[in-house]
């Protein structure tokens, strides 16, 4: 606060304008309120990503799984070759995928 020095001042992270003891309080106050919010937000954060990883892995698995399926069962059903277009993103064009 006001009673310190210069180099105090410098080194902390807070500097309280007033040397009164409720400020103190409220800054520790505050900082602990910083914290945990942080801290709410970073579970909240890492609980989603894992649900969305977990679900895209799954949902890649379960239809690559059902293509290959749908594949053997085609080629085993249709005695005659079929001839399809290979897949063309709606995007692309023959020097890339345009963004």
């Amino acid at each position: 606060g006001i009673a310190g020095t210069d180099v105090a001042k410098e080194a902390s992270d807070i500097i309280l304008t007033d040397d009164n003891f409720s400020s103190i309080v409220k800054a520790v106050m505050w900082g602990r309120n910083v914290y945990d919010s942080i801290s709410k937000f970073l579970q909240f954060q890492l609980t989603v990503n894992v649900v969305a990883v977990t679900v895209a892995i799954t949902g890649a698995c379960i239809t690559q799984n059902q293509q290959q399926s749908a594949t053997l069962m085609e080629s085993n059903t249709n005695s005659e070759k079929v001839y399809r277009k290979p897949f063309r993103h709606p995007l692309s064009t023959e020097r890339g995928i345009l963004l």
